[in-house]
Formats: C-alpha cells, sequence, structure tokens
C-alpha cells in the first residue's frame, strides 16, 4: 500500500473529529494546485457522501476512476443509487436524475455489488402501562413506518390491545432494570433495514418524514441524530430542552443498545466503522418530561436509582456521570449534581456534544446552593476549553446578577443576547428564545431601567405566559413602579410556582402591608414561612404582626410551629416564654427560660426572664438566685436591681432589699418604683 497522500491524511483527521467542512476545504485547497490528483479526488468524493452531496461525489469519481479509493467510493454511490430507486419506486415517483446518474455509475464501474440493503423502517417500541400516550405516539407513524415493533414489559392496562389494534408486532419481555436489554428485544423482532426509535410518551413531527426518507436512501450511515424536544411544563409548548440522540439507524446483526440507562446504540456502531449524521427536518416531541407525568410514574427516582448503580459498575463513564448530574439537577439535589458533574467533566472528551451542557450543570447547581463565584469560574473554564455556548453565557450572566455585580451583569447578558444555538447543542431551548430575556429584565429591574425591564418581560410572557419567574419579576417591576396592585395580583399567580412561591408570598405579604392589609400580610408572611423554613425574616415579620395584634393564641401556635420544625435559638425561647407568661402558663414559661440559659449561659435576659417567671408563680427564693446571676452578666441592669429588691422583700430580706433598690437608683435615678420601695425598704427596717 502506497504512502497517503499528505492532505489526505490531514482531511481525514479533520473528518474523525466530525469537522466534514473542515476536511473539504483541506482538499479542496489542495486540489487548487493538484486539480487531476485521482487520490485526493477519491477522497474528496468520499468525503462529499458524508455531506449527503452524491451527485457531486459522482463526478470526483468518474474523474479519478484508478485511485485507490475509487471501489469504496463506488460502492458507497451504488448503494445510495440502489436505495433512491427504492424509495422512487415506493413513493410513486419517477426519479429520472437518479436513473440517469446511477446508469453512469454502472458504465464505468460495472462490477460492483449488488447492495446487501434497503429501506424498510421499523418502528421499535418498549411500554409498559402506556395508554395514556400511545394512541398519540401510534398515530404519528403509523401509515409512515413499515412495521410497528411493541414490546411489553409488563402492562396491566390495555396498552398491549392498543398496539395490536395498529398491527404492531408485539413482544414480551420481563423488566429487569436494564433497558438496553429490553430495547434489545424490540430489534431482534424486527425486520426493517432501518429501525426508528421512540418511546410511547413520544410523536414524531409531522414535517419530519421528507427528511427521514431520505436518510433511509443513505446506508453511508450506520444512523442519524435527531433533535428531540422535551416538554418540561404543563401549560404548553414553550418550555423546552432540546437533545440530538440517534434515533434511526440501521438494523444490521451487530447493532445492539448498551447501558442498563440511558442506553445507546453509538457505540455498537462505532465498532462498525459506521459514522453518523445530523438528519436535518426532523424532530420528536418528548412529553414525558412533564411534571405531571415524572411524579405518576416516579421517573427521576428510578433514573437516580439505575445511574447510581451505572456510575458504581463504570466510574470511568462521563456519560453516565453526566446523566447522573442532569436526575440530580432535576430534583434540585444540587450538592449530589456539583459532585456527578465534576466527576463527567474530569473524563470528558472535548468532542462530546454535552460537554457544553455538563459545565452548565456544574455552574447552575453552584449559583442555586449560594456559591455563585465558583460557578463564574466553571463558566470560564467551559470557555478556556471551546465548550462555551448560549448556555453557559447564560449561566455566566446569572453568576454575575446573584453577586449583585448588576453593571458586569448586563455586559455579560449583552454577549448572551447576541448568540444563537448551535447545530447539534444539547440543553434548555428556551433559555435561547425567553430566559435570557427574563434575566436581562432582572437585571435593568435592579440598575432601574424599568422600563426597558417591563418591556423584555412582557416578551417573556408573551411566549410562556405561566413562566412563574417572569410574572414574579414582572411583579417586583410593576412593585417598584407603584403599581402595587397589579404587582400583587403577579405575585398571588405564582403562590403555587415550584421554587418561586416563597418569595411571591414574601412580596405579596410586603405589597399588603404597605396597603395597610395587616391580616392579609400576617397570613402571606405564616405562609411564606412554611414554605421555607429557613426564612427567618419571614417568621419575624409574621410573629411581629402577631406581638402588634396582641394576639398571644397565635403567638404561641406560631413558636409551637417553629419547634416542630427546627431548633429555637435562644432569642426565640425568650419571647416563646413571654408569651407562655401573658398567657398565663408559667410553669411553662420557666421550662422555656431555663432552656433559653443551657442553651446560652451568658444571656442576662434569659436570666431576668426566668426570675420573673418564678416571681409569678411565688418562687421567692429561686427567683433571687436568677437575678442573681443575671445581675452577674448585667450588673448595671436597673430593672434587674428592682426586682431583686421586690423578690429579696417577698422572702423577708429587707437589708438585702434595701441595697439592691439603691442599686437600681444608683443606675436609673428617675425609677419612681425603686424609689418608693426603697422608702417601704427602709420602714421595715425600722419597724424591726
Amino acid at each position: 500500500m502506497g504512502e497517503i497522500h499528505p492532505q489526505v491524511k490531514a482531511a481525514r483527521e479533520k473528518s474523525l473529529a466530525s469537522d466534514h467542512l473542515g476536511a473539504l476545504e483541506i482538499l479542496e485547497r489542495a486540489l487548487s494546485s493538484e486539480s487531476g490528483c485521482p487520490e485526493l479526488l477519491a477522497e474528496r468524493g468520499l468525503l462529499l457522501t458524508l455531506l449527503q452531496r452524491e451527485d457531486e461525489a459522482l463526478e470526483c469519481l468518474l474523474a479519478a476512476p484508478t485511485a485507490p479509493e475509487a471501489g469504496q467510493l463506488a460502492q458507497v454511490l451504488r448503494n445510495y443509487f440502489f436505495c433512491r430507486a427504492l424509495m422512487a419506486t415506493k413513493l410513486g415517483f419517477d426519479d429520472a436524475l437518479g436513473r440517469e446518474l446511477q446508469g453512469r455509475l454502472d458504465a464505468e464501474f460495472p462490477g460492483t455489488p449488488t447492495p446487501q440493503t434497503g429501506i424498510r423502517l421499523s418502528a421499535c417500541l418498549i411500554v409498559k402501562n402506556e395508554s395514556k400516550h400511545l394512541v398519540r405516539c401510534l398515530k404519528s407513524i403509523a401509515g409512515k413506518v413499515d412495521e410497528i415493533v411493541v414490546v411489553d414489559t409488563g402492562s396491566t392496562d390495555d396498552t398491549v390491545e392498543i398496539a395490536r389494534e395498529f398491527g404492531a408486532v408485539v413482544g414480551f419481555f420481563e423488566w429487569c432494570d436494564d433497558f438496553a436489554a429490553a430495547r434489545n428485544e424490540s430489534l431482534r423482532l424486527a425486520t426493517g433495514d432501518w429501525a426508528l426509535w421512540i418511546d410511547a410518551d413520544e410523536t414524531v413531527d409531522p414535517g419530519s418524514w421528507n427528511a427521514i426518507q431520505e436518510g433511509l436512501m443513505r446506508p453511508q450511515f450506520g444512523g442519524y441524530y435527531l433533535d428531540i424536544v422535551n416538554y418540561m411544563d404543563e401549560s404548553g409548548e414553550n418550555a423546552c430542552y432540546i437533545h440530538a440522540p440517534v434515533r434511526l439507524f440501521r438494523l444490521l446483526p451487530e447493532t445492539t443498545f448498551e447501558g442498563r440507562i440511558h442506553e445507546q446504540i453509538i457505540p455498537s456502531l462505532d465498532r462498525m466503522g459506521l459514522p453518523c449524521a445530523s438528519l436535518k427536518g426532523a424532530k420528536i416531541h418528548h412529553f414525558g418530561y412533564r411534571p405531571s407525568d415524572m411524579a405518576e410514574k416516579r421517573k427521576a427516582e428510578r433514573a437516580i436509582r439505575m445511574l447510581e448503580r451505572e456510575v458504581r459498575e463504570s466510574p470511568g463513564d462521563a456519560f453516565q456521570w453526566f446523566n447522573l448530574a442532569n436526575a440530580y439537577s432535576v430534583v434540585q439535589r444540587h450538592e449530589d449534581a456539583i459532585q456527578a458533574a465534576r466527576k463527567c467533566i474530569a473524563l470528558l472528551d472535548p468532542r462530546n456534544a454535552y460537554a457544553s451542557l455538563a459545565y452548565q450543570i456544574l455552574s447552575c447547581a453552584l449559583t442555586l446552593s449560594g456559591r455563585p463565584a465558583e460557578a463564574l469560574s466553571v463558566c470560564e473554564e467551559a470557555r478556556e476549553r471551546g465548550h462555551f455556548t448560549v448556555l453557559n453565557s447564560f449561566e455566566l450572566t446569572h453568576a454575575l446578577f446573584r453577586l449583585r455585580r448588576f453593571e458586569e451583569a448586563l455586559e455579560a447578558s449583552d454577549e448572551c443576547m447576541g448568540m444563537t444555538w448551535p447545530e447539534g447543542l444539547t440543553g434548555d431551548f428556551s433559555i435561547l428564545t425567553y430566559k435570557r430575556h427574563t434575566l436581562r429584565g432582572q437585571i435593568l429591574c435592579e440598575l432601574g431601567r424599568l422600563n426597558e425591564a417591563l418591556s423584555l418581560l412582557d416578551h417573556s410572557l408573551s411566549l410562556d405566559p405561566e413562566f412563574a419567574i417572569a410574572r414574579f419579576s414582572k411583579g417586583i417591576v410593576l412593585e417598584k413602579m407603584g403599581r402595587t396592585e397589579s404587582a400583587l395580583d403577579l405575585y398571588e399567580s405564582c403562590f403555587e410556582s415550584p421554587g418561586i412561591a416563597q418569595p411571591a408570598l414574601k412580596a405579596a405579604a410586603r405589597v399588603c402591608r404597605s396597603l395597610g392589609r395587616e391580616a392579609d400580610a400576617r397570613s402571606l408572611s405564616e405562609r411564606a414561612w412554611y414554605t421555607d423554613p429557613d426564612d427567618l425574616d419571614s417568621w419575624s415579620e409574621w410573629v411581629s404582626s402577631l406581638e402588634r395584634d396582641r394576639n398571644i393564641d397565635g403567638l404561641l401556635k406560631a413558636y409551637e410551629a417553629y419547634a416542630k420544625l427546627r431548633e429555637p435559638n435562644t432569642a426565640i425561647l425568650i419571647n416563646w416564654g413571654r408569651a407562655l407568661q401573658e398567657a398565663g402558663e408559667f410553669e411553662a414559661a420557666l421550662r422555656c427560660f431555663v432552656q433559653a440559659i443551657q442553651q446560652s449561659p451568658g444571656d442576662s435576659n434569659a436570666h431576668f426572664n426566668a426570675g420573673d417567671a418564678l416571681y409569678r408563680i411565688g418562687s421567692f427564693p429561686q427567683a433571687t438566685q436568677f437575678y442573681e446571676s443575671g445581675l452577674r452578666l448585667d450588673p448595671t441592669n436597673s430593672e434587674g436591681w428592682f426586682m431583686l429588691g421586690n423578690a429579696m422583700g417577698q422572702i423577708g430580706v429587707w437589708q438585702g432589699a434595701k441595697l439592691a433598690y439603691e442599686q437600681a437608683l444608683r443606675f436609673d435615678p428617675n425609677h419612681e418604683k425603686a424609689l418608693a420601695n426603697l422608702s417601704v425598704a427602709v420602714e421595715e427596717l425600722a419597724a424591726a
């Protein structure tokens, strides 16, 4: 075998990195100086078949019939024209140009073997209790595919009957916590030349079939990446996450799925040396990530359990670490997502399509767990490594916003707003369509540019009226504009929205308070605290409102609720004890004060309040002990000295009482009660 032309070698390296256009540029530059070089022409022809430009590839072949790769190129083109003819016959289309091109190929290369391939398409599904979705799915493919194969893994509803009504080949498989094994059973039953992998909660977009038919004519590819549009909300189709796995692929004996969860077909295609291409114009809609479906099937918990097993058994699998990080992120287990995303990034092949998203998951989890400065570093690392897309730009802006670096956040937003969605990017597509507009609106609001902020938020809500963050943020803008009633309406619309309900309740309480609706404000602060028991601001607003209203029963209910959810601190124990005293529950109050002393022995206030509780129940000797311990901590407290004098007077220690009253007057000469009681003590001592 002769030496490979250096430009052919360079082009192949580019092509292996999926940069076919870059490879073509290398060859065309080389041909500009070696226009008739057979090796370069044949290589260009092979490359053109990967770019789905077979007509041009044929011209290269005919110009270089003696090239070392001419036989390979002839076979690729023979396969294509054969399948093209089959498709024309199937569709009842007279493809005169195709016949002409095939005739030219056959005339020059008459010995090219007859292709061992075809265009029959089998749709392959695995199902369990999918009667809710299956009809919609099968309607989207019925009459378009040549065969439907449905493998049931244990349905107890009428899933199997529905499949049979659509003429499906039905198989059964005992579920073993292994998606790949179940899917391989569907491939075993399929008889087509190609397989379309689809799930029951998905549909093929009606506009996809022309692209799919084009794909079936090109067996030079092992499979095709299709955009999967995952809808993430119940109300519409705006909040969507896009990824592009191989879903249409050659059905060969060696074609098998791998991976118990987030199973993949690509490894088996790679082993056969079959490249994959993007199938532009084709997409699948996926509805199974909507919250109701996720909850109904407990998908998140199952996915995490299976993925944790995968990474235990294959700790070097970057893809499964990525999937695990994503699964943790969905259920807001941010610390776990951080650890899994870091593992993924450490193992990443730079060419992986999900690299940008892995960095986004990590930076987002860091920001949401209160570490936005670390998130900034992750975003910059993504930039340095060539994985910086609109996803990472959005997270960079978000981190700066959380750090309250609003001018810098606005600059970052400028970059983000100018970015597009590159082909093959996996991630949240709504970042491009309206979430980046919402974030920019939030930044402008903080900078006081309220009209601009309002315009951006209205844009977001025009695309997704149910996007709670945009509704809440618009409420903030309107509140700052003085349009409080309109702001309140928006806040109220967010009360049931996960993640935004608590700040919406707080904001609504603030507005109600400004409007003089104290009872409503108090109720909203209570709800805000129950939504997030770590929010002590809402707790304080609730309790302060009860105190202003002298609502002792409400206060006691509030303190009891607090104690059920978290450990009361010293200040709360003291205030709880005071409320109990006002309710006449002195012994319960004393327990609060004693607990406060045990928690904070150096808090003089706790000692004085314990003394007061004992005084109220007539335990004067014990009361003196707590007053004395409090005064050791706060010796200038005039009220403490006064109460010590009272307790001593109650047990007849008038000399001590006299000294205590004198100390009270020393630190507060205007203490009228101390002055009056001092006179009593002096009289008692004189009488004795």
